[in-house]
């Protein structure tokens, strides 16, 4: 596995790089505190990025959006800003998951660990058709097209859609699609869920209030309108 690790506190980039080698003795953990450096490695295409949002020669959400540009790699924020409207925009831009600072090195790595698991290929159904056409999702392929397009989604995202399509016409509680996407350890993170719901919408220009795609159950959870 190979990791990138940009973040200007080099207290932050030492804890981290030890935290990843003891879970993972194999990995290849590199550290830089700038974003010019971190473009440069970032095309040694690594597995997952761990990324701060303040870099003395550059601002973090551009970085990240360049990042998601050229790859599909797991992003994570690692970031001092905590406001609700920061965690959401930095899971719009395109991260996988947001830590806040200060942080638990368990948890940081547990999260590492989702991300890498999301990656993977979703073992689910062959193929999901919504109502109207619109959508096909082709899981052994793993491809998605909307009206005939291709969808570029985050693993997360598509992961999350794939969960939901298997399911078809049945509605998932928030749990469900929380511990098969997330991991069993996020089942409470409805918020979290609601948010990559959010995203998936716009993406797909589907509609809460007239679902086309992905229909609410209030205070259960969602359904596929297979």
């Amino acid at each position: 596995m190979r990791v990138l690790v940009v973040d200007d506190d080099e207290d932050v980039l030492n804890v981290v790089s030890l935290s990843l080698q003891a879970r993972w003795p194999d990995s290849t953990v590199q550290c830089t505190a700038d974003a010019a450096t971190a473009l440069s490695l970032f095309e040694q295409q690594p597995d997952v990025v761990i990324l701060d949002l303040e870099l003395p020669d550059g601002d973090g959400v551009d970085l990240r959006k360049r990042f998601r540009r050229q790859s599909q790699a797991g992003i994570v924020i690692l970031s001092v800003r905590n406001r609700p409207q920061d965690i959401v925009e930095g899971l719009e831009a395109g991260a996988d998951d947001y830590v806040t600072k200060p942080f638990h090195q368990p948890e940081l790595v547990a999260r590492v660990m989702a991300v890498l698991r999301r990656a993977e290929p979703a073992q689910l159904g062959h193929m999901a058709v919504c109502a109207n056409g619109e959508l096909v999702i082709d899981s052994a392929a793993r491809e998605m097209r909307l009206r005939g397009q291709p969808v570029k989604l985050t693993a997360t995202e598509y992961n999350l859609l794939n969960e939901l399509a298997a399911g078809r016409r049945k509605c998932m509680t928030h749990r469900t699609p929380l511990a098969r996407v997330w991991g069993p350890a996020y089942t409470d993170s409805v918020d979290s869920l609601k948010a990559y719901i959010q995203h998936l919408r716009r993406k797909l220009g589907d509609s809460p209030i007239e679902p086309r795609i992905i229909a609410t159950e209030h205070g259960i959870g969602y359904k596929f309108i297979a």
